[in-house]
């Protein structure tokens, strides 16, 4: 708040502004249609609201407008990316074609994220395809629907905007930054994290290991973030489920996007068996070309078992 004529207005004067600011307009439209001695007490108590008071009411409603403006704009732009155009896109976690499948790491997360402390960071990792994507967007909606969260994630490159709005909102806030072992200047995303006033903010790292980048990482941050790095427990997504459970993830992967592409729902006891450690993405891939197949000569059904993932 800006210092006016050596008063710093506080949180009342700012009321008393607004209020002042809304009696002289009424005040002033009743005198205008009213007549004799009335008209001019009005009038002369409109012109007792001042114009430094005005400005207050005037410059918090700009503020209000302008946080409003930016937290819009981080509800666009800090979203996961988008791939357009081809099957591809069908396979992309932030397409959501399968429903989540429940895994035990979803709860610890959700464990991390209500702890009392005003920061925090954790990272969970996995190769390519184990579903860490999936897992941060799951953990996002979660938050947001249960508990009010906001969720931004985070490009390389818009540390600075996510950081503004976390700041500026009264929410808790969910940062999520994928490839985090490929972000220059992570140190001090995570001390702009610790350092900044606002609410409680989680900052959830993806990678595909916790290599040297992550021992560089603590060794060069700042002392309270290279402690809370320390305590880190690294989340390694491995196989979603067991050798029979794969199957039943790929045979429901199928009917998913059969629905999705307008397909019958392929006969998958033709398809290759997916492994127990296979990742997940390796299963989902070989569905979509499964039923992106069905109509080319492949044997298939109407109905497809699509029970809720």
């Amino acid at each position: 708040m800006r210092d006016r004529g050596g008063v710093r207005p506080d949180k009342k004067t700012i009321v008393v502004g607004a209020a002042a600011l809304a009696a002289a307009g009424g005040l002033g439209a009743w005198a205008g249609v009213s007549a004799g001695a009335p008209a001019g007490a009005l009038a002369a108590l409109a012109g007792l609201v001042t114009p430094p008071l005005l400005q207050v009411a005037i410059d918090h409603q700009g503020r209000v407008r302008g946080r409003a403006r930016l937290l819009s704009d981080a509800d666009e732009e800090l979203v996961p990316p988008v791939l357009d155009g081809g099957a591809a896109q069908y396979l992309r976690p932030e397409r959501k074609v399968v429903e989540f499948w429940p895994r035990p790491e979803l709860g610890d997360l959700h464990q991390w994220a209500g702890s009392v402390r005003h920061a925090d960071v954790a990272l969970v990792t996995g190769e390519g395809g184990a579903g860490k994507t999936r897992l941060a967007l799951q953990l996002g909606d979660e938050l947001s629907d249960r508990f009010g969260w906001r969720s931004y994630w985070v490009p390389a490159g818009g540390g600075d905007a996510a950081l503004t709005a976390a700041r500026e909102g009264t929410e808790p806030v969910l940062l999520i930054l994928d490839y985090a072992e490929t972000r220059a200047g992570l140190g001090e995303f995570l001390a702009g994290v610790w350092a900044g006033p606002g609410p409680n903010v989680r900052v959830l790292l993806l990678a595909r290991s916790a290599g040297e980048w992550w021992q560089q990482l603590a060794d060069g941050a700042e002392t309270v973030v290279s402690e809370a790095l320390a305590a880190v427990r690294p989340v390694e997504l491995g196989p979603l489920t067991g050798a029979a459970g794969q199957h039943d993830v790929y045979r429901q992967a199928a009917g998913a996007f059969a629905a999705e592409l307008g397909e019958d729902c392929p006969d998958t006891s033709r398809m290759p068996p997916v492994g127990a450690g296979a990742p997940v993405m390796s299963a989902i891939s070989t569905t979509a070309v499964t039923s992106a197949s069905s109509s080319s000569g492949l044997p298939a059904s109407r109905s497809c078992s699509m029970e809720v993932l």
